[in-house]
């Protein structure tokens, strides 16, 4: 946007990006995350919501907590634990067929078809402890499974 006026950036911004969700909006093909009011990529769910989400799904689940630091340091916030990614139907990971079942079950009430969720052990009963629409890592069983879901199969 650096050939708009600086103070018509942010205008312009949202005028492309109300046409953008529209557009996406009224397609009909097959898509991983439709759009959202709050994100092009499907819900913009903030940690508390997946949380909630999960335990109202009848998924163990960490408590969530939020901490706030008057410190200008960064600190290293990654949580520890085991990732199963989900296309469709179809999930990755190392992990016991439990947790693919309850992270297939949060996507549904999320809305998307690609969703990544974070358990605090690998086996079954392992606590659900966040998830994103954005996974960390695409290796090539996630590739794979999205073809096959893109490709309806």
């Amino acid at each position: 946007l650096g050939h708009i006026q600086t103070d018509d950036r942010a205008y312009a911004a949202a005028e492309m990006t109300a046409f953008m969700l529209a557009w996406l909006s009224s397609l009909q093909c097959l898509m991983v995350n439709r759009p959202s009011a709050a994100s092009l990529w499907g819900p913009c769910w903030r940690h508390e919501k997946w949380v909630r989400t999960a335990a109202e799904l009848g998924i163990p689940v960490e408590a969530a907590c939020r901490t706030a630091s008057i410190s200008r340091r960064a600190k290293n916030v990654s949580s520890p634990g085991t990732v199963v990614t989900v296309v469709g139907e179809y999930f990755t990971g190392d992990v016991d067929e439990d947790l693919a079942r309850q992270t297939v079950l949060l996507a549904k009430a999320a809305g998307v078809a690609l969703l990544s969720a974070r358990f605090n052990g690998a086996e079954k009963g392992a606590r659900f402890i966040g998830a994103s629409i954005w996974p960390d890592e695409v290796g090539y069983d996630t590739a794979d499974a999205l073809l096959a879901y893109l490709k309806g199969e």
